[in-house]
């Protein structure tokens, strides 16, 4: 998966210091007519963890000096799990080569 613009980059950066961060993926949510965005998908009751997660990175390590470019995340039901994603966290599949 590549990262195309900054939001998606710094989104991704913060899921990947979560307890959550092999369930990243891409996600086409709702009104995206098929276009990608970055997400993660959790369980039903975790939402406040992920957050007080991505919360505690931002602060523990200091990483920018304005997160206002981090905006709030849309959630789809996944039956008994549920997706987070940021529609604005443009990326793009990309083919994995087996060597």
């Amino acid at each position: 998966m590549k990262m195309i613009n900054e939001q998606a980059k710094l989104v991704l950066e913060l899921l990947e210091n979560t307890s959550f961060a092999e369930n990243i993926r891409s996600y086409s949510g709702r009104g995206m007519d098929g276009a990608l965005c970055l997400g993660v998908e959790i369980p039903r009751n975790a939402l406040f963890e992920l957050g007080y997660e991505m919360a505690r990175s931002v602060y523990r390590d200091a990483i920018w000096s304005d997160t206002s470019i981090i905006p709030a995340p849309h959630t789809d039901s996944m039956g008994h799990d549920m997706i987070v994603y940021w529609p604005g966290a443009k990326v793009q599949e990309t083919e994995e080569v087996d060597e």
